[in-house]
This record gives structure tokens, sequence and C-alpha cells, in this order.
């Protein structure tokens, strides 16, 4: 073995997988390692290895274990530290190898022989690691007979718990947890326990101990025992960080003893041992594992109330750590014993509740932190029960839930007025819990509730609102909120009563308007006959108030009292949402509000509202439950362009009492008023203008999928003549308009408003309308029309399949008679039929020419004007391949479909074409294998095309490739990307330069710089090298958590991880210069700001709000930040000190900016030369007009404001000349000191009468951010002069008040 590597011994030897993946583990591991200890590891496991070949040994796990104890038992071996630690290391990967027989077999002498180790190599941490991760795997085997041995070395294992080493610290816990699991259920794991009880307790028993002995130790010993001190609270420490992780393990009386153990470390008042030993508690609690007795958990839990934290509730660290442990203690009870933890609640929370008074803040936090995850996990139905039940008996002894309740009602007291909006969550939790059930008992906590929201909605109204009062009011509100959902508005108004018109009156001021917004906003599974009885007799009072106050004048009042009736009247959708009582009570209130309804055109709109959710929500359950598909109509109501969002939220969540018989009840009681109710709402529809028709559609949409189907025939029948009428020019005047066009349309909304509810039949004459209204010239029919046919082809598939032949036919001709605006809802037509065409088995070649015809409009959607049009061609696409997948031909049948445009000759239909491939490819790239390589090279060959068009969308192709596309697949095809996206490198127009860069950025991230750097030519590697950069610097700040945007980011840019998962076609295919193809966002990642001027770049707001953003001096809220080195802001901040507006009536728009050449690296060429001589020019021409345009600010703003006022009704100013011209002046002259140089020639400055003090003026100088000192000197050379003459003049004016 001499002379040899010892990292050849390894290299040529194999051995089959005999020996377990032993050798390749010690390969992996250490083979590449240059340390010492690796090197043993090999030379030991070389040295095993050939020996076992020479005596022609198998080297199995069993013959490598017995010759790695064979050397370890070497007293030569055992002697070397260094030896010791490599054979125990290596043996330790043979024991996990070996089968438990000869684990077991081997246990007492593998046990003696490690223990002898342990107590020789004491001290020595290699040989300990090594020793120790070999001797766990012996002590864990099970059913094995007690031995003396054994506990020896188990004790010599318990013995390294508090050693000096962290490392050895670690892996005796480790070994502990595998031998506690090892043991679990078995006869020996009581023994196993007991062990490491009995050496905790002494070991938790030493710092008293020492303590004791320290103060009655003479002086001369003092400094010894304090030693001693240190020593057996370091060991306590480490035997807690070691108990908190084996613990949880254990089980039996051991562990109550521990714990005993633990809690008498408390009164020691060592801040540190009272924290770990929390640590130690809180794990214990947090085990599924562990199952403390419940008596004995309360009791523990109560020591911890009464003793601990009473006496440390000035230590901030042990309180909030405190607060953790109770939280993970009274869960862990409930779980073991709800009613115990039922009656031991009251005095956790009343103690938690008194952290809220605390000094710091992370006491406080914790404490609500442990509040609320307490009452979220502790209380339940059956405790709120047995409380409401207990509440009449007339005992004396109060009930646990309302101690509880009262605790945290306290925590709305002044007493802990500084954490109240920290508080009010916890209250919120409590309701939640509490409930409906709970009302009675929640009485007080309301009425203190309302108080506190009370005062801060006065605080608000009073004062301007900071963001601390913001908070307070949002999270007060949510508390508030909270009552009114889950405890009910009826149960809330008898603690908190309205008292609104005894407001009015004068005879109260605790009137609580404020509780109406909320009814709006937070109201469920309320009482419509509640708000029938109580709410509404509100709302009339308050009209007849506000009638009579207008009859007399009183304007102020008669728009208070408007405004509170119409908050009574906005709250009525909420109370209809998921409605407890709508079968009862809605034939109590129909007449009311359907008087109201007919009278009240402002009302209009909340009525509707609460209709649909009436209807919606009961017709949402019985669909779900498939009960009584007669009385919900045929079909999902039509789509709204408006839909009522509160609605669409609450259909995800139904309520628990709203059953499906209750919505059966619902439903009936609504068909019995469906007559009148349609009528009224055809009514109210016809009388009101196009733009608030949305909710009255939405009403009669609902409405008539649930009205009796004679009924509605009655209803469609009459909309259906008057919209023949229309048609053939009959005279048919709405109330709202006498347009007929307008008429026309009127009624095809109206039509295609039921069309939920009618059945075959009626869906017939509602189709030859809608074909015949398709052919109509206008944009507002044909709109109508396409978007009625829509809903008839998506919704009735029967019906299709029937008229499916003459469906197509007329869609074919309609392809060159339809309008843009109605190209959205035409696809929405063609959808169907392609998707009904393509299921067939055996399609004819009409049939197929068909499909693509229809495929290919749907595509050319892609580049339509319209935002909607464009989504929609992107949405049916998607949807037509998901179809694709389960057709006859699958999705390369779609794909082929689709690729059959790239053939056409019209730049138009190739670009949408490849527009269509890229969202395939963004969506469906997983299933395009062994096709999606030729189809980037297809696309690629279009790039030298003449249409820029095609070019856009080309690049925007190879973009989503980019992004989708695997890293072999881009690299095998790189050279052809490369290639033609190069081709625009040198575009004069600068069209696709931008998009070049990001893709090739992309490309380099992606695929390797190095890799991409090879096909760059020599004229774009200075280009590379930017992006190179730019790249680095982005990935260092993301390292570093930066949020920053660079200034000059690429405007095609996009998050790879965002467009990963989402579709941003506007992104992809964007116009020159970063503009979308709508051509007004910019894609530079920054957010969305007011639209810019296409001269000055500067933001699209109107002049007026431009000054009126310098008033008294400062930027008022909404306006642009002031850039300080511009000129013009001095300027405007001198007037406004002198009392004048930041610009004139007459200002000039801004000047376009300044044209610079660029080269063909596409920076700015700047000739300083030329600069100057316009700076020079401009300077002379600001010189002329600079004395009239400093010195009379004041006269002439004077002068312009009153010709401004004599102007008359127009409005526009007609000054003088000399006006105009002076304001032209002000706005393009620099700011500097000239206005105050005297005249004369005297020293000092002169006092003009524009109010303004004379200032100290010196002018920028670019050597100031000059790297070079000398540079930098030069900047500041006149500073001096400035400043110096700036304290004379202070000098003698101090100087001058003295005397």
């Amino acid at each position: 073995m001499e002379g040899r590597n010892p990292f050849d011994l390894l290299g040529g030897f194999s051995t089959d997988g005999i020996d377990g993946g032993l050798v390749e583990e010690v390969k992996r591991r250490h083979g590449n390692s240059q340390a010492a200890v690796s090197k043993q590891i090999i030379t030991v496991t070389g040295t095993v290895l050939e020996v076992l070949k020479d005596q022609n040994m198998q080297p199995t796990p069993t013959a490598l274990f017995a010759a790695f104890v064979s050397t370890l038992e070497r007293e030569q071996t055992l002697n070397n530290p260094e030896v010791v630690a490599a054979v125990c290391n290596v043996l330790s990967m043979a024991i996990g190898r070996l089968p438990d027989s000869m684990l077991q077999k081997k246990r007492i002498p593998m046990l003696s022989l490690l223990n002898g180790i342990l107590g020789r190599h004491r001290g020595k941490p290699s040989p300990v690691k090594a020793a120790l991760s070999c001797i766990s795997p012996f002590l864990a085997v099970a059913n094995c007979e007690p031995n003396p041995a054994a506990s020896e070395a188990f004790e010599t294992v318990l013995s390294f718990v508090w050693d000096s080493s962290p490392k050895v610290r670690k892996l005796v816990v480790k070994g502990l947890q595998q031998v506690l699991a090892g043991h679990r259920d078995t006869a020996s794991e009581k023994e196993t326990v007991a062990a490491i009880a009995k050496v905790s307790i002494q070991l938790l028993s030493k710092p008293e101990g020492a303590a004791n002995e320290a103060a009655n130790a003479p002086k001369k010993q003092r400094m010894e025992k304090e030693d001693e001190i240190r020593k057996a609270v370091v060991c306590s420490l480490h035997l807690m960080t070691c108990l908190a992780q084996i613990l949880p393990l254990m089980q039996g009386e051991a562990v109550v003893e521990i714990c005993a153990a633990v809690c008498r470390l408390f009164p020691l008042q060592q801040e540190l041992l009272s924290l770990n030993a929390c640590d130690v508690l809180k794990a214990l609690f947090a085990s599924p594992q562990q199952q403390l007795a419940a008596p004995v958990l309360a009791k523990l839990l109560k020591v911890l109330i009464d003793d601990v934290a009473a006496s440390n509730m000035k230590v901030r660290e042990l309180s909030a750590a405190l607060c953790g442990v109770l939280d993970r203690g009274y869960c862990k009870l409930y779980k073991v014993d709800k009613m115990v933890c039922y009656q031991e609640l009251p005095s956790a929370i009343h103690h938690l509740t008194q952290q809220l008074a605390a000094e710091h803040d992370g006491v406080r936090y914790a404490a609500v932190q442990a509040l609320t995850s307490v009452l979220a996990n502790c209380l339940d139905e059956s405790m709120v029960s047995l409380a409401v039940q207990s509440q009449p008996d007339g005992n004396k002894e109060v009930s646990p839930l309302v101690s509880v309740v009262a605790a945290v009602g306290s925590c709305l007291g002044p007493r802990y007025q500084d954490a109240q909006a920290m508080a009010l969550p916890v209250v919120r939790g409590l309701i939640e819990k509490l409930g409906r059930e709970g009302a009675p008992l929640a009485e007080g906590l309301v009425e203190q509730l309302g108080v506190v929201y009370g005062a801060l909605v006065e605080a608000e109204q009073e004062e301007e609102a900071s963001d601390e009062l913001r908070h307070y009011l949002s999270v007060g509100e949510s508390a508030i909120g909270a009552a009114i959902k889950h405890i009910g508005p009826e149960n809330v108004l008898q603690v908190l009563p309205l008292n609104i018109l005894e407001g009015l009156d004068g005879k109260t001021e605790e009137y609580r308007t404020w509780l109406l917004p909320l009814f709006k906003k937070y109201v469920k599974s309320g009482s419509l006959a509640f708000w029938g009885s109580q709410m509404l007799p509100y709302a009339r009072e308050l009209g007849n108030r506000a009638a009579a106050a207008d009859a007399a004048g009183q304007n102020q009042l008669a728009s208070k009292c408007n405004a509170l009736e119409r908050q009574i009247w906005n709250s009525l959708p909420a109370f209809c949402s998921w409605c407890r009582d709508a079968d009862t009570a809605f034939g109590e209130c129909v007449r009311s509000i359907g008087g109201a309804f007919n009278r009240r055109s402002e009302l209009r709109h909340v009525i509707s509202q609460a209709l649909v959710r009436l209807c919606s929500q009961s017709c949402t359950v019985l669909t779900s439950h498939g009960i009584r598909p007669d009385l919900c109509g045929y079909s999902i109501p039509p789509g709204l362009d408006n839909p009522d969002q509160n609605l669409e939220e609450s259909m995800h969540t139904v309520p628990s009492h709203f059953t499906p018989e209750l919505a059966v009840r619902t439903v009936e009681t609504l068909r019995k008023h469906s007559a009148e109710w349609l009528q009224a709402l055809y009514n109210a529809y016809i009388s009101t203008g196009p733009d608030q028709r949305i909710p009255l559609f939405q009403a009669i949409a609902a409405y008539s999928r649930i009205t009796d189907p004679t009924i509605l025939a009655e209803f469609f029948k009459m909309i259906l003549e008057n919209l023949i009428k229309c048609m053939q020019g009959g005279d048919v005047v709405l109330p709202s308009s006498s347009d007929p066009i307008e008429t026309q349309c009127t009624f095809i909304e109206l039509a295609s408003s039921i069309a939920a509810g009618l059945d075959d039949q009626g869906i017939g004459h509602l189709y030859k309308a809608a074909l015949h209204t398709m052919e109509v010239k206008h944009v507002g029919i044909q709109k109508r029309a396409y978007k009625l046919m829509a809903y008839i082809v998506n919704h009735r598939e029967e019906f299709l399949a029937q008229k499916l032949e003459e469906l197509v036919e007329k869609m074919r001709a309609g392809l060159t008679t339809c309008m843009s605006p109605a190209k959205r809802f035409r696809i929405q037509c063609l959808a169907p039929i392609v998707r009904a065409l393509g299921s067939k088995e055996n399609p004819s070649e009409e049939e197929k020419e068909v499909v693509r015809i229809f495929v290919s409009e749907i595509l050319i959607c892609t580049n339509e004007k319209s935002k909607r049009a464009v989504d929609e061609a992107y949405k049916i696409i998607v949807e037509l391949a998901e179809a694709s997948i389960e057709g006859p031909e699958g999705f390369i049948g779609f794909l082929n479909i689709v690729m059959a445009g790239l053939l056409t000759q019209i730049p138009h239909t190739v670009a949408a074409t490849v527009h269509g491939l890229s969202r395939l490819v963004h969506k469906y790239y997983g299933l395009m294998h062994g096709v999606s390589d030729q189809l980037l090279k297809t696309v690629l060959l279009l790039i030298r095309a003449k249409s820029r068009e095609v070019d856009s969308a080309v690049l925007g192709f190879v973009n989503v490739c980019a992004m989708k596309y695997h890293t072999s697949s881009l690299l095998a095809l790189l050279p052809e990307i490369m290639d033609a996206l190069l081709v625009w490198r040198d575009d004069p127009k600068n069209k696709h330069r931008v998009k070049v860069k990001m893709i090739i950025s992309r490309l380099a991230s992606k695929c390797g710089f190095d890799e991409v750097e090879r096909l760059i030519p020599a004229n774009f590697q200075k280009q590379y090298t930017y992006i190179r950069k730019d790249s680095r610097r982005k990935d260092r700040r993301r390292r570093e958590g930066t949020s920053e945007v660079d200034g000059e980011q690429d405007g095609m840019e996009l998050d790879d991880e965002m467009a990963g998962s989402e579709w941003a076609h506007s992104k992809f295919f964007s116009n020159a210069g970063g503009m979308t193809s709508a051509g007004n966002t910019r894609m530079t990642g920054r957010s969305k700001a007011a639209p810019t001027s296409v001269k000055s770049g500067k933001s699209g707001r109107s002049r007026k709000s431009e000054s009126n953003a310098f008033r008294f001096g400062r930027l008022v809220e909404g306006g642009d930040p002031m850039n300080m080195l511009d000129p013009s802001t001095s300027r405007s901040l001198a007037k406004a000190a002198a009392g004048m507006g930041g610009g004139g009536a007459n200002r000039k728009e801004e000047e376009a900016p300044l044209q610079l050449p660029v080269n063909d690296e596409g920076k700015f060429l700047i000739d300083e030369k030329s600069l100057k001589k316009e700076e020079r020019k401009e300077n002379k021409r600001k010189a002329s007009t600079m004395d009239d345009s400093d010195m009379d600010d004041d006269v002439k703003t004077h002068r312009s404001g009153a010709t401004t006022k004599r102007s008359g009704a127009s409005g526009i100013s007609k000054g003088s000349t000399r006006s105009r011209k002076t304001t032209k002046s002000k706005v393009n002259s620099h700011h500097g000191g000239q206005r105050f140089k005297s005249k004369k020639g005297a020293g000092g400055d002169n006092q003009t009468g524009s109010k303004v003090e004379p200032f100290a003026y010196w002018k920028m100088d670019r050597n100031l951010l000059s790297r070079r000192r000398g540079k930098k000197a030069s900047g500041i050379k006149d500073l001096d002069k400035v400043v110096n003459a700036v304290k004379r003049g202070a000098n003698r004016a101090k100087k001058m008040r003295k005397d």
C-alpha cells in the first residue's frame, strides 16, 4: 500500500452493488475532498476492500462491518483519534445496511466497544461524533432484555447532552430521537424514558441548588460558587434545547415530572432559563403525538398563569413567550377535552387581555395573536349553545363564555386605549364565533364596539384623517361589519338603534347614520321582513320630511333626508342576498317595493339588484342540486357588460340555511308576481336612457328565467310585435327616444333579455328576428343582433344542431357585411359552429373549408382595434384548441388548420395567423412534440417579408418561443433564430431594434451568453456587450432584493415568471417604441399614469390643474413631484410666495423636445459647439424681455385677471398685445438673480414691488459631477463669493437692527 495515492484505492474497485452502495457513498461524500478526515476515510475503506479481496471474500455489508469492527478493536487503532474517527464514520455507513438480526446479535459487544471509545476520547469532537453516529442504531434496537452494558452506554450518551461542541449535541439529539422512535410502544420504552427523566430532573435542579449554596457560602467561596452557578445554567440550557426536540416523543408520568422540573426554573428570575423553558413547553403542547391527561394539562396551564405569568408581567420577552405557550397549551387542551378547556378558558383570556396594556408593542402583538388563535380554536357552537341555555336559569355562577365576552369587551375600555386598534380584530373573531345564536351574549360587546366606532367616525369628520386614523377606521369597520354579518342587523339595531328621526328633531346627539352604509356592505342572510317592518318605515318618514323641507325652502335639511333615505334603500339588495324569509316576506313587501319602483326612477337601480339576487341565488341552488329544472328556465341568462360583482362573489358560498326547499318556495313566491314585475320592468326599460339600462336588463333577464312559460310567452309576443313593427318602419315611439334606430335597438335588447326563459318555439322566433337584423347595415342594430345570435348558438346546442346548415350559409354571407364593432359577437357565433363541424367523424370537404374560413376570420380578429375583440379572439382560439384535443383529428389537426393562413399572400392574414400560433405555443407547447421545431423554422422564413406587420408578429412569436421552448430545442435552432433576428439590427426606422435586443437578451439568459456570442457579428458586438452587462446588473439587483426598475428599461421587457403563466398579447406584439396594440400603454413595467403629450412628453393634465399644483408655494395633493433643477419651478414658487398663480391665462403650449441625431448604435450625437451657439441666441432673446417679465409681475398678473373678468361669458382673455408678449417671455425665461440687480451700478440688491425677498443665486456647473478633484474644485470656485456676500449682508442687517 505504500507509495499509492489514497484516492486511487477506490478508483478501479467495483463491488457490483454487493456492498449495498457503501463504496459509492464513500466516493460521493469524500472522493473529491482534500480534507485529512476524508483522505483517512478513503484509505481505511480501500485497505479493508483490499484485505477482503486478498481473502477472496465478497464485500457484503456484513463482511465490511466485521472488517471495520476488527480494525476498530485493535489497540493501535483505539489510541489514534484520527483513525478512530475515520473507521467509525465508515462503520456508521455499514451499520445502516445491516439486517435487524445482525444489529440485535452484535448489540452488546458493539455498545461496550463504542462506550469505551466515548470514554477514552471525551473532549475530542471528531472521534466522539463518529462514535455517536454508530452507537445510536444499537441503542434503538427494540425488544431486548435489560443489560448493564446497554444502560451504561445510554447514560454515556446522555452525558454528552451538555457537551461544549454544538455538533456533538446535535448528534446526541438525533440519536435520542432515533432511540425513542425505536422503543415506542415496546417494553423498553418506560426504562428509556425514565433514564432521560432522571438525568433531566437532576440537571434542571442544579441551578437552584447552586444558587442556594452560593447564597449560604462565605465571601471567600462566593466567586467559586458563582462559577458553579454559571456551569449549572449552561448545562440546563443545553438540556432544554435537547428536551424541546425529544420531549414530544416521550410518554408516561416521566413527562409530567420533567415539566414540573422545567416550571421550577421560572422562580429563579433568570430570563434566559425562563425563555428556554417556554420553548420546551411550547414544543410539548404543539406536538400531535404527545397526549397529556386533561387534568394534568389544565393544572400545568393554571400554574403558568397564576404563578409564572403573574410574577413576570414586566419582563418583555418572557411575557411574549408565555403568550405563545398559553396559545399552544389551550389549543392542546381543547383537543384533549373540550369541556375542561371551556371551564379553564376564562383565566387564559383574562390574562391575555391584561397583556394588551403592556408597555411594549411586542408583548401586545403576541397577546393579540394568542387571543385570536385561542378564540378561533377553542370555541365552538356547542359552547355557545350551552352558555345561552344557562343564562335564563338565574344561576349565580357566571358562565365561562360570559366571562370570556366580558374580558374581551374590556379591551375596548379606556385602559387599553393605546392597543384598541390591535384589539378590534380579536373582538371581530369573538363575534364571528358567537353568531346569531350568541347574540344575547354579545349585547354589551356590540354596544362598546358601537361607541368606539362612532367616536372614530366623528374624529374623521372633525379633522383631516391621518394614516393611523384610517387604519383604525378600517379595523373598526371590519369589527362592526362582522357583528352585522354574523349576529344579524336586527340584533345590532336592538343594541345600537339608528336614532335618525330623534337626531333630526334634536332630541339626541347620538344618531348612528354610519350604520346604513355598513348594512349595504356587510348584511348577508338577512331578513326581508325585518327590512320591510323596520327600515322601510324609516325611509318613508325621511322621504316625507324631505318633501316637506323642500317645500319650506330648507334645502340643507331636504338634502340630508334624501341622502339618508337613499342609504336605506341601498341596503335592500344586501337584505335580499341569501334571504332567510323571502318565501313569506316578499309577498308582504311587494306592494311597497313595487310602488317605489314605479314612482321613483332613482330607486330602480337598487330594486333591480334586489330582484336579481332573489332570482339568481335561488336558481343557483336549484341548478346545483338538480331540483325542479322547470323553475329555472332553459339556460343561464345572457351575460352583462357590467355585472353585479357583489352577486358574483356571493354565488361561490351558499349558506347552510339556504336549502333547496327554501329556494323552491322562494321561486314559487316570486312567480306569483312575475306578470306585474315584468310589465313594470318593461315600462321602466323603455323610459330609461341607454346608459342607465344595465340593472334593468339584468333584472328582466333574471326574472324571466323563473317566470311561468305562459306569462313569458305573452310578454315575448308583445316585444316581438313591436320589434317587427319597428323593422317594417312602423310608428313605435319610446318615452326615452323618438329615434327609430334607437327604438329598434331597444326591442332587440328586450328580446335578448328574456331568451333564458323561452322554449324552443320562442327561440325559433327569436332566431329569425336575429337573422333579419344581422343584415341591417347599422352599427348598433348589427352589434345587438350578433350578440343575440351568439347567446342562442352558445346556450341552445340542440337548436344549433337543427339550424346548423342554414346558420353556416348566413354566417358566410355576413362575412363581408359585418361591421368592425360587431366582430366580437360575430366570432362568438362562429366558435360553436366550428366546434359542431369539427366534432363530426367524417366531415365533407365543404365543411372542412367552412371550418378553415371561420377559423381564419377568428384569427384575423386578433388584429382588431378593439381590445375586447382581440381578447375574445384569443379566448376562442384556446377554447377551439381545447375542444380539438378530444376531437377526431386531435390538436395537431387544429394546428394545421391554423397554419393554413401562412400560405396566403395577404400580410394582414399572415400576421393574424402568427398571432394565433403564438397563443397556441404559449398554451399548448407540451402537445407540440415533433412539430414545434419545424413550426419555428417555418415562421422564421417570414421575417424577410416586406410587411412590417408580419415582421412584428414574427418577432412576437420568437419572443414566445424563447420563453416556452426547452433549452435543448432553442440551442438546436439558435443559428437560424439569430440569423432571422439580426436582419433588423440596422433597422433605419428603429421599429424593431428594441424587440430584437430584448429577445436576444432572453435567449442569452436561457441558452447561455457564450452560446449566443458565437453567432453575434462584429458590428453588433457593442450592443451585445451592453445586453450582457445589463443582464448581470439586473441579476445582481434581483439577488439583493432590489425592486428598482431601470429608467432605460426596454419597452418590450416582460417578466419571465409572469409571462410564463399569463398571456399578454399586447406586450408580445407591440408597435414601435414599446406601445401596445391599442397604442396607449408603455411596456416599461411602470405603473399606469396619465396619458402623455405627443409633443412634450408631459402628463396630459389640464393647464388649470398644473397651475393649481403650486398653490401657496407647495405642491397640492394629486400634483406631480417638482423638479427643483428646472428654473421654471423656482419662478412658479416665487409667484406663489407673492400671492400669484402658477400659470397665466394665456399660457402657450410646451415646446417640442430637442431633436438630436442618432448614430448606428442608437446613441445620441451631441455637438456642444452648436448647442452653445443656440444657447447664446436664446439668452440674448430672453435678456431683451427680462426687465418686463421680472419687474412687473404683480401689475401684469392683476391686469390679466381684470381683463379675464371683463371678457364676459366666453371666458377667453382678450388682454393687450403687450400682456400676451410678456406671458410668453415669462414662460420661456430662466429665473435668476437679475431681477434684483441694481440699475444704477450701486452695490447690494434691489427690493422690488413683488414682495419677494432677494436671494443669492449660484449657477450649477457640470464640473461638480466630475470625479477629478481639480474639475470639482473649479465647479465651486465662485461659491465662496456667494456665501461671503450673504454673510456680509446678514451682518449688516443685524447691525442696522441694533442701531
